[in-house]
């Protein structure tokens, strides 16, 4: 099953220059169809292995279903346990595709060394496409939703991700709505009372009493 979802992504601007005439290229494209064609989560090695090439047959393949270019810097893509890229600086023309191979290689070549700038690596050194079943999800920079596609089996070890074209719009995420506080109330703070100390008279002296010299008889 597939959930098709656009965002509007800008079109890089661009000018040709034909002798002394420019023409200008739009500086923003309206909503390109960015969907999952195809996804090779068994690869073709059996048995799979970590051999980077065994882990290079996993693949996903992008397609760009609109007429105009579309840039996918700081797109993610998940799988069901969490693991993600981050896609580089790329663009994906229009009506071309883009592979994600999981392995290490070199972007813009395929994994034999051959020049093919529609080539992607994850960089990783093991399979993360479960076989049993698995969903892979298209990000967009912002968050919102681009693209899933799920599979429940094994079957042929491939899965196309429904016909090209069929994809429904939907919203920008909202972000999450934040409460406004409200300030505790400040009690009013009342000034200390201030008490004049008492001044407390001390009594005179008393003199002891004088003692009576002893009387003497001789």
């Amino acid at each position: 099953m597939n959930r098709r979802l656009r965002i509007s992504v800008a079109a890089a601007a661009g000018a040709a220059v034909l002798g002394t005439v420019t023409v200008a290229l739009p500086a923003e494209a309206a909503t390109p169809n960015l969907q999952f064609h195809l996804i090779q989560f068994d690869s073709p090695s059996n048995p799979d292995t970590t051999a980077n090439s065994s882990v290079n047959g996993e693949f996903v393949r992008i397609y760009n279903n609109s007429t105009f270019a579309a840039r996918l810097d700081r797109f993610t893509l998940k799988d069901a346990n969490g693991y993600t890229y981050t896609f580089p600086a790329h663009v994906i023309g229009a009506k071309k595709t883009v592979y994600v191979h999981t392995g290490k290689g070199t972007n813009g070549r395929k994994p034999d060394g051959t020049p093919d700038s529609s080539r992607l690596y994850q960089g990783r050194g093991w399979h993360i496409w479960n076989n049993p079943g698995d969903t892979a999800t298209l990000r967009s920079s912002s968050g919102r939703v681009y693209d899933t596609c799920k599979w429940t089996s094994r079957g042929t070890g491939a899965t196309t991700c429904g016909p090209l074209g069929n994809t429904a719009v939907g919203p920008e995420p909202t972000p999450p709505a934040t409460t406004p506080t409200r300030p505790a109330p400040t009690r009013p703070t009342t000034p200390p009372t201030t008490t004049t100390p008492r001044i407390t008279t001390p009594p005179p002296p008393v003199d002891p009493p004088l003692e009576t010299p002893p009387t003497f008889i001789g």
